[in-house]
């Protein structure tokens, strides 16, 4: 279930009892009906309005700085401390997408982290954390046990679904191995995705996660491609927000725009600004309000509007695929040792590649490359003589512009 953004009051009772508990607060459960702008006095939260944060590289060290000889603990507390200060209403929630800490996600910078984020908490206002491939999800949840979730959609991954009165904010996890420069979703976060946005198909989605999805995947989201296949199709998708490259860019790909958030302390690119987002999202658009450390940048202070792409339907049965296309079975015996059987029924002839992966995104065997007929299909999978172990494996069918993915587990 997501979470829901919480109303004033609710807020600040949460406040006084779980930072009591845990001295910090990370999100709490609640709702607030959605009103204009004009309508939030100062002081009050406005339900839409998050402050985005990415690639804040806090330290072991301290007193450790970038190349532009800032100390990153004081570029992140002093953009702290302008969140507060700032006229208006409070944000919803900042959220720090990826990198947090620096370099191994040692416990001591989750440690400095907290003290740096305290008077965010002490103010009522929640933060969310997704994985960088700086981050070490074991020491995060060792200083933010409260961040352990009670329902893991997907093992080994910490994602999280925030709901306001306009939209839902997926935050995804695209950290691989930690200190290794590229990340992955794999195919198992990208049939969660899947299936969660033919769920919350009600309101549009906004994606966050660290990585960005560009064909560099040394560096980048190694099943970039793969991302794009899944969400695309959907037309309440209308953005990925992501950091990674320590720049500011716009994009857009096939109507979804592709936000590239500066860093917020680690080592910006040349001429590139060190800074945050305020961000407005609504039913249509986001808001944007860039503010950087360096108040002379050219690129503070400016205001960005980026309208949504219209939605070709709004029935709640919307799905990606064309459902009469293809319809992949469940793989049968499931679990199973050593063989199984995968069925599938073509609505059309056309080119079909059916391929098996595990649970990291690593293509373990294409069973199908070839063009076939309409009708029936079945394919035998023998674990054997791939050497496999156990484990759970996902089996992708592509055709006719369709995707679809199923889960298998073998057990020996």
């Amino acid at each position: 279930m997501p979470v829901k953004i919480p109303s004033v009051s609710r807020r600040k009772f949460l406040t006084s009892t779980t930072t009591a508990a845990t001295g910090f607060l990370l999100g709490i459960p609640g709702v607030l009906p959605g009103k204009e702008l004009s309508q939030y006095d100062a002081g009050e939260v406005d339900p839409n309005y998050f402050v985005l944060i990415a690639d804040t590289h806090i330290d072991a060290n301290p007193d450790l700085s970038n190349r532009e000889g800032n100390k990153m603990m004081d570029i992140n507390s002093s953009m702290v401390k302008r969140i507060l200060e700032r006229e208006g209403p409070q944000p919803s929630a900042v959220i720090i997408n990826g990198d947090a800490a620096n370099v191994a996600g040692r416990i001591e910078a989750y440690e400095h982290l907290v003290s740096v984020l305290k008077p965010l908490s002490d103010a009522g206002i929640s933060v969310y954390i997704t994985m960088g491939n700086h981050d070490k999800r074991s020491n995060f949840y060792e200083v933010f046990p409260e961040k352990i979730p009670e329902e893991v959609p997907v093992r080994n991954r910490h994602i999280e679904v925030l709901e306001t009165p306009y939209v839902y904010l997926f935050l995804l996890d695209t950290l691989d191995q930690v200190n290794e420069t590229s990340g992955i979703l794999g195919s198992v976060q990208l049939h969660w995705l899947d299936s969660a946005l033919k769920q919350y198909n009600d309101k549009p989605v906004n994606i966050l996660g660290h990585h960005y999805p560009w064909p560099n995947i040394d560096r980048g989201l190694m099943d970039y491609d793969k991302f794009y296949d899944v969400i695309v199709p959907y037309d309440h998708v209308k953005s990925y927000i992501f950091g990674h490259s320590h720049r500011w860019d716009l994009l857009k790909e096939d109507g979804v725009h592709l936000v590239n958030q500066p860093a917020n302390g680690g080592n910006p690119g040349s001429d590139e600004p060190t800074g945050i987002m305020h961000a407005r999202f609504y039913s249509d658009k986001i808001e944007l309000e860039t503010d950087a450390f360096d108040r002379g940048h050219s690129w503070h202070g400016q205001n960005i509007e980026l309208n949504y792409r219209e939605r070709a339907t709004t029935s709640s049965d919307q799905n990606h695929t064309n459902p009469e296309s293809i319809t992949l079975h469940d793989n049968f015996p499931n679990p199973f040792n050593p063989e199984t059987n995968i069925k599938y029924d073509l609505e059309s002839a056309g080119h079909v590649t059916l391929t098996v992966y595990d649970t990291y995104g690593q293509k373990i065997t294409t069973l199908i490359d070839e063009a076939q007929s309409a009708g029936s299909h079945s394919v035998l999978f023998d674990s054997n003589k791939l050497g496999l172990s156990s484990g759970t494996y996902v089996y992708r069918i592509k055709s006719n512009g369709t995707t679809l993915s199923q889960t298998m587990t073998l057990i020996k």
